[in-house]
């Protein structure tokens, strides 16, 4: 006659196998979450490890990790010849009303405390912005699939043969000398901008390179322009460093530079975006490039220049850079990688005038040396031997049929649903929705379908009845596309949007 099974069936306990946490993780997790939240109760006597693991289908060493770890914690004590229990000396003021088990599957749960405007917009495309890089339609994703990956490995592992004792110890606060050279030749050929390897800072990602100028050339309460619709992440980085923000129209020839200097000439800064705005694509002109020089130069004011996605265009010849054609050194001048190559190679870079040399470099050596010297050598070697250049015009060639694809098959299968407006440079498009759509609404639908966008009212600071969807094309092949086209207008016929 078999043994009674002694202590507490743990029936709340579920584990999702298709998500990539490890199961002994959530398993610890929910355990944890039902002691913290008094549903089982101290000094309660759980099932032995065997019967736990038979009961959810994994080996006993992996419950006998869980109540290991979790008695290291003190969640649990383990009482020699009579089991394991919830530990006596937990509070005894934990919650208990209403508590609900953590269930794996709820991944994005109910935040009732008040979130920021930003963090309401944030919220809602969580799930969508955790999930796959690889999904079609993500906007601003390279093709993965065509990066000369075998090359880049072959060049990295031949720079730690030559010279590993050096890179595998600290750099230069400023960047790999090396990359920043190769970097200065780059930008003089293909950006007409002349700058010497000094002038430039290796930073991680733009980002970071955004906010140390911000922080170093701006105080708290400081008017800063930026363009509206605009980029996201800098306007809340702005909006965390305290700053006054001006929003700015986005015109088809860029941001409205004259209203903002007839209402708002004393700005300390302005983040601007002159070879293709984020999002909507378009191209500052040559005309208000030398009104915005001139404002900063009559106010000593700085100009921030975001060359986004400036390699990839399909007609006519880009402009040069803003910082080219800046002779008063009002310019900071910030470039990256992360289209051109691929975004997990978090390599930024600062352009700057000769006189703030000091300051951002003794500012970067205090605040940042996170980024991997071996990455710096390897990228440095990929520019020189003539592999970059090369892969910019592979990436065009294929950018430029993508995108001639994703407009014929648009047209085809989003006729009166979704407007697409392709730029001439990049890899995203935009598709205008009817006036007054719930673009955030209509993004989650589309990604919980499978197809990720991300809402144009996510990057406007100011209420509009102008609605879209900013659509990636770059990374996603022609037969993916027609299949997810036809997905995408089978969703928006469903809204109730598009209900007569």
């Amino acid at each position: 006659m078999s043994k009674p099974i002694k202590g507490a069936r743990l029936q709340f306990l579920a584990i999702e196998k298709s998500i990539s946490t490890p199961i002994y993780r959530q398993i610890e997790s929910q355990i944890r979450n039902a002691i913290l939240t008094g549903i089982i109760k101290p000094g309660l006597l759980l099932p032995a490890s065997r019967v736990l693991a038979q009961d959810l289908g994994v080996s006993r060493p992996t419950m006998v990790r869980v109540y290991e770890y979790l008695s290291f914690e003190g969640f649990l004590e383990t009482r020699h010849g009579s089991g394991t229990f919830v530990s006596r000396t937990l509070p005894d003021y934990l919650p208990h009303k209403n508590a609900q088990p953590e269930n794996s599957k709820q991944k994005n749960a109910e935040i009732t405390k008040p979130l920021s405007k930003i963090g309401k917009k944030f919220n809602i495309l969580a799930p969508s912005l955790n999930r796959s890089q690889f999904a079609a339609f993500l906007p601003n994703v390279p093709a993965f699939d065509r990066f000369p990956f075998a090359r880049w490995q072959k060049i990295r592992d031949n720079c730690l043969k030559a010279d590993h004792t050096n890179l595998l110890g600290y750099e230069d606060s400023s960047g790999h000398m090396p990359l920043r050279r190769s970097i200065a030749e780059y930008l003089a050929v293909h950006r007409g901008d002349v700058c010497d390897p000094e002038q430039i800072l290796i930073v991680p990602g733009a980002t970071a390179a955004f906010h140390l100028a911000v922080m170093l050339l701006s105080n708290p309460g400081d008017k800063v322009w930026l363009e509206d619709p605009g980029p996201d992440g800098v306007r809340a980085m702005l909006m965390a460093l305290g700053r006054n923000i001006i929003n700015l129209d986005v015109e088809a020839d860029g941001m409205d530079v004259q209203s903002a200097i007839q209402h708002n000439s004393n700005a300390r800064l302005a983040f601007t975006m002159p070879s293709r705005q984020h999002p909507l694509g378009v191209t500052l002109s040559l005309t208000k490039r030398m009104k915005l020089l001139d404002w900063a130069s009559k106010n000593r004011s700085w100009i921030i220049e975001d060359d986004y996605d400036s390699e990839f265009r399909y007609s006519g010849r880009p402009l040069g850079s803003m910082r080219s054609i800046d002779t008063t050194s009002s310019v900071i001048y910030v470039g990256t990688f992360s289209k051109s190559l691929f975004p997990s190679l978090r390599i930024g870079y600062l352009v700057l005038p000769e006189n703030l040399i000091g300051t951002f470099r003794s500012a970067l050596g205090t605040i940042s040396r996170s980024i991997s010297i071996l990455d710096q050598a390897t990228l440095a070697r990929f520019i020189d031997e003539g592999y970059f250049t090369a892969h910019i015009r592979q990436m065009q060639n294929l950018y430029s049929t993508r995108r001639a694809s994703f407009i014929e098959i648009a047209k085809k299968k989003l006729s009166g649903l979704l407007d697409i407006e392709a730029p001439d440079s990049g890899i995203n498009v935009i598709g205008w929705l009817p006036k007054g759509t719930d673009d955030l609404q209509i993004s989650k639908d589309l990604r919980d379908a499978g197809i990720h966008t991300f809402p144009l009212s996510l990057f406007r600071a100011r209420p509009s009845n102008q609605a879209g969807l900013v659509m990636g094309f770059a990374g996603t092949d022609r037969a993916e596309t027609v299949k997810k086209m036809a997905l995408l207008a089978s969703v928006l016929e469903k809204t109730n949007t598009f209900k007569n």
